[in-house]
């Protein structure tokens, strides 16, 4: 598609995307094994709503990051791995955090 002119930016994102989504289970339980093991005075749905609403908000930042991918704002790669990035780096700081 580039060697005849199109932009191909958007098939980028897309396929660097379809790398990424996978990893997200990985991610997604090294938030939620720190915060499972969290409990402060006995709050049992505490942890469950930090776990829901950081679930959503990865959500609406890997969609925001593809968004600006497919724009042009941000290179492919890019856009695809940073809020995998962002949120694996949350979730190593919640698991040091955690009390043996």
């Amino acid at each position: 598609m580039e060697k005849i002119g199109y932009d191909a930016r958007t098939y980028w994102v897309e396929f660097y995307t379809k790398f990424s989504i996978p990893l997200l289970p990985i991610i997604v339980a090294l938030i939620g094994i720190p915060l499972g093991t969290y409990n402060p005075r006995n709050r049992k749905g505490y942890t469950l709503w930090v776990a829901i609403g950081l679930i959503v908000f990865m959500w609406i930042m890997i969609s925001f990051f593809i968004n600006l991918g497919k724009s042009g704002v941000l290179p492919p790669i890019y856009a695809s791995f940073a809020p995998h990035i962002l949120f694996l780096s949350v979730g190593l700081w919640l698991l040091a955090r955690v009390e043996t």
